[in-house]
């Protein structure tokens, strides 16, 4: 079973197609309105449905799988995460916090006679 057949939407549906089945779906299987146990599993199926085919870049990666025979709803979508900017200076506070613990360790062995 694929997302798609979770959402009841065809492969080649628009955004707006899996956004309106998605919120129809969970207005059906939300815990507040249906309390039966199936139901908690289903909205979970739902909504991992929802993410990945909301996604461009995840749904890409998705049909890429089912092109290539993987059908069942195990796929699991890791956005890129972007590597953190560290400017020059933050670089340079950085060695200086470094530098500083280490002197203040090294102050604290001596005055206790650790050394």
């Amino acid at each position: 079973m694929t997302y798609y057949d979770i959402l009841e939407v065809h492969q080649g549906a628009t955004y707006a197609e899996i956004k309106s089945s998605y919120r129809r779906l969970v207005k059906i299987y939300h815990p507040d309105v249906n309390p039966s146990a199936l139901a908690a599993e289903k909205i979970t199926q739902i909504t991992n449905a929802y993410e990945v085919l909301s996604d461009p870049n995840a749904r890409a990666n998705y049909d890429w799988q089912i092109s290539l025979g993987a059908s069942d709803t195990s796929f699991t979508y890791q956005a890129p995460q972007p590597e953190p900017v560290v400017d020059e200076r933050e670089q340079k506070r950085r060695e200086y916090v470094k530098w500083r613990r280490k002197r203040d360790e090294e102050l604290w062995q001596k005055r206790f006679h650790m050394k």
